[in-house]
């Protein structure tokens, strides 16, 4: 086969939600038609209908479908090729060929500017062969069927129609023929016919008349598929043909190509297109993959005005699209829409799947719209929707349930319904309305607060049915929500989602010969606007900008003598002192901070005691080597607060002559930024003051969503870091890669951001590897140095919210960063 498929598509893609039913195709009770295995039934499709003033029913509806292979009604014909009208029925193979080739001709036909002029042309049913010259076998009429639409014509052209001039010279110039809008021949059309043909193929000896475009109905776009693009992955475009240079839209359209596709390569895209207003609020446009996915899919694109990379909407592939009897190879070969064939008000989709000789139309669903609004109660107890009064977390009892013992809100949900804009009223509706508090995007488990009265089971959502009709529009809910005990959280919003569906029954496929489904009995609401997200806030002790931005600052000393020698340095006597005590002073200079916590890590040689009693700290024990105390919540701006840690030194061994305490704060507020920072010499390899090594790592033939995964292994000596750093505790190794495509490779990146990357870990040198520390008596010598400044982090805390989270199991007390810390020895 040697034909060229010119196919064109436009989209306007609604605001996608993620959500496939927002997307008003009947997928669940297609119309299948079916014909001779093998003769590529579905090869082309086209939509088409009658209109009759005269005739009841006033428009007829037909599926129009072309057979390439097909065996035609013409005698002396072989795989010539068919075209089929199929009616509106659940009988799939009811399907009768249209007479296209072999009537009688009572006169000549004349040529003229490649246009034939048949004076006369008998009705009788009686064919006759082709004439001498022509070769009709293999012809493959029906490659290419088109309608005008309602009323109007009908093209279907064979492109390797062949005619003999000589003995040598067979040219293949195809043909199409131009049938009524009832599908009786008008004219034929031979546009080759006549142009020169000496130099064969480079003139016009081979122009397979029947390649074919499309145009919006507006005429204001052209839209062209591609298939070829991007390693067969095709693509397609759409362009301006307006003629008002005034309003003319010069942004070149088209779908997301290279790694953003919808589909892998050798999909080919764009080998079929269609355009319709398939979501009843503007041109819509699919494009068919008849290779994707194994068996084909229908990408479905909406277009936003002045953004060229269009939107994908949905891909209904064959399987499991809908209750189709069977996988279909090449679903989407062939597409046609924009007719509302059933008469509904929405026009509906004609899929071909030529591989296996069958066609599936989709019809399109009523859609009901909907208005979600959400009402918060004020002093005067009115609900308006109006913003949210903020939530206090100390207050107990609220507008709806003033003696609860919990802190609590409430607020109301309506949703009204509105009748179709294309019908004049829908019957009895039935919905659901689901709400749920912070978990339904998936990155949250648990909510902090709950729905209802039920303080048993505490659910963090609520569901709730209703019915409306024509009538009853408006479905409105009040909500009281409690916010559970000791919850630490009080800066972020609590986040909630609304979402209403319609509850229907489940259609059937109709048995042979049944009557088709009323489409009408399953409308989709609108879902656009049927999903609504809000939030609940905290009032918020902060800036005018709701951000709490706060300075900790901490001071920390021991309830131990100075050392003689060094003033910065403790001495503990063992057998002398029965407790050691940390004592730690932390102010919050800024705005309110938010769960801050005080982590005070210790030898393990050290048995915590408890902590002194004040009004303003608890302290408790985080693990075997880790305190933790909680200072407020908030705490508050140009507060102070003295922490006096206990420990029992009495267990610590002869040969451990040096202590060491990290003490650092924290909380979920933003940290003011000090304004001397530490100064750090790092060895880098792109600077050249360090000496590394590279290690490229080859990958080939990546598809597309898939991912290699690079492992690299390297052995750090102990004794290495000893020798080279042996005054500190840890060395930071940060290795970084990138990603390098050869230079003869084209490929074009929509985002070159996430090409680089850095993998940072701490390396902790064990003690047997240090260097040797000089004698010392059997007094212990605890140095206190306090560490002044910030440093500068590449990533959150492991802190931020409030729990101290370990490196390394082995290794717990070993805190890669902290906001302030202060290390005493």
């Amino acid at each position: 086969m040697t034909s060229t498929r010119l196919v064109v598509l436009l989209v306007l893609l609604l605001q996608s939600t993620a959500l496939l039913l927002a997307f008003n195709l009947e997928t669940r009770i297609p119309i299948i038609k079916r014909g001779s295995q093998g003769s590529y039934f579905g090869f082309s499709v086209a939509e088409h209908q009658e209109h009759h003033e005269d005739r009841s029913p006033k428009y007829l509806s037909r599926m129009l479908i072309g057979a390439p292979l097909d065996q035609n009604r013409q005698p002396g014909t072989n795989r010539s090729g068919a075209l089929w009208q199929c009616p509106m029925t659940s009988d799939p193979e009811d399907c009768e060929q249209v007479i296209t080739d072999g009537r009688k001709t009572s006169n000549y036909v004349n040529y003229n500017n490649g246009v034939s002029s048949v004076n006369k042309r008998t009705d009788s049913d009686e064919l006759v062969p082709p004439m001498d010259k022509e070769l009709k076998d293999g012809q493959w009429l029906g490659v290419t069927v088109r309608s005008a639409g309602v009323g109007g014509k009908v093209m279907v052209c064979a492109h390797r129609h062949v005619e003999r001039f000589n003995k040598d010279s067979l040219w293949g110039q195809g043909q199409c023929y131009i049938l009524t809008q009832d599908l009786q021949f008008h004219e034929l059309k031979k546009p080759c016919s006549g142009k020169p043909t000496i130099r064969a193929h480079e003139q016009f000896g081979y122009c397979q008349a029947g390649t074919s475009g499309v145009l919006t109905p507006s005429d204001d776009y052209a839209v062209i598929g591609t298939p070829g693009p991007h390693t067969w992955r095709g693509t397609l475009y759409v362009m301006t043909v307006s003629d008002d240079f005034i309003k003319k839209d010069t942004v070149i359209y088209s779908s997301p190509m290279q790694e953003e596709s919808p589909v892998s390569k050798y999909s080919y895209l764009g080998m079929s297109v269609a355009v319709g207003n398939f979501f009843g609020s503007g041109l819509a446009y699919a494009a068919g993959a008849p290779r994707s996915n194994g068996t084909g899919q229908v990408i479905l694109f909406t277009r936003h005005h002045q953004k060229p990379i269009m939107e994908v909407t949905l891909t209904p592939a064959s399987d499991p699209f809908g209750n189709l009897p069977e996988r279909l190879k090449t679903f989407g070969y062939s597409l046609s829409g924009g007719l509302d064939m059933d008469h509904n008000g929405y026009p509906d989709l004609l899929v071909g799947a030529y591989e296996n000789d069958a066609v599936a139309l989709f019809r399109t669903r009523q859609i009901i719209d909907i208005v979600t609004t959400v009402k918060f109660p004020h002093k005067d107890g009115i609900y308006s929707p109006d913003k949210m009064e903020p939530i206090d977390p100390n207050k107990v009892g609220c507008l709806e349930d003033p003696t609860s013992e919990l802190a609590c809100f409430s607020f109301e949900t309506c949703c009204e319904t509105r009748k179709p804009s294309k019908q004049e009223k829908f019957g009895r509706l039935k919905l659901m309305s689901y709400i749920e508090a912070e978990t339904y995007a998936g990155t949250k488990k648990f909510s902090r607060v709950w729905f209802g009265r039920d303080a048993t089971n505490r659910p963090h959502y609520v569901r709730r049915v209703a019915s409306l009709d024509s009538a009853k529009t408006m479905y409105c809910q009040k909500e009281i929500v409690y916010l559970k005990e000791n919850t630490r959280d009080i800066q972020s919003p609590i986040k909630f989602r609304v979402n209403y569906t319609l509850i229907q029954d489940e259609p059937v496929m109709p048995a042979r010969g049944d009557p088709l489904p009323d489409i009408d009995r399953y409308p989709i609401l609108n879902q656009q606007h049927a999903a609504r997200i809000f939030e609940a806030n905290f009032q918020k002790d902060c800036g005018n900008n709701d951000i709490c931005e706060s300075d900790l600052q901490l001071v920390a000393a021991l309830n131990l003598p100075h050392s003689s020698k060094n003033r910065s340095e403790y001495d503990l006597l063992l057998g002398e002192s029965e407790e050691l005590v940390v004592d730690v002073n932390v102010t919050n200079w800024g705005e309110s901070a938010y769960e801050a916590q005080l982590f005070v890590q210790h030898s393990a040689s050290l048995s915590y005691i408890g902590f002194k009693q004040n009004d303003s700290a608890i302290c408790n024990l985080h693990n075997a080597t880790c305190i933790s105390c909680i200072l407020g919540n908030p705490f508050k701006k140009n507060k102070s607060v003295n922490v006096q840690v206990r420990f029992d030194p009495k267990y610590i061994e002869d040969g451990e002559n040096k202590l060491k305490f990290d003490a650092f704060v924290n909380s979920t507020s933003k940290e003011v930024k000090g304004n001397e920072t530490m100064k750090l010499t790092a060895k880098n390899c792109r600077t050249g003051t360090a000496k590394c090594f590279n290690i490229i790592c080859p990958i080939v033939n990546l598809q597309k969503k898939e991912e290699n995964k690079i492992i690299i292994r390297a052995r750090l000596w102990n004794s290495t870091l000893a020798e080279d750093y042996p005054k500190v505790d840890s060395v930071k190794v940060i290795s970084n890669g990138k990603i390098v495509f050869p230079e003869k490779v084209s490929i074009q990146q929509n985002n070159e951001t996430d090409d680089k990357f850095d993998v940072e870990f701490s390396a902790h040198p064990d003690s047997s590897d240090k260097q040797e520390a000089e004698p010392v008596p059997i007094w212990i010598i605890v140095v206190a140095v306090v560490a002044v400044g910030f440093f500068k982090r590449r990533r959150p805390d492991h802190t931020l919210s409030g729990n101290l989270q370990k490196h390394r199991e082995d290794n717990p007390e070993n805190e890669a960063l902290v906001k302030h810390s202060t290390n005493i020895h």
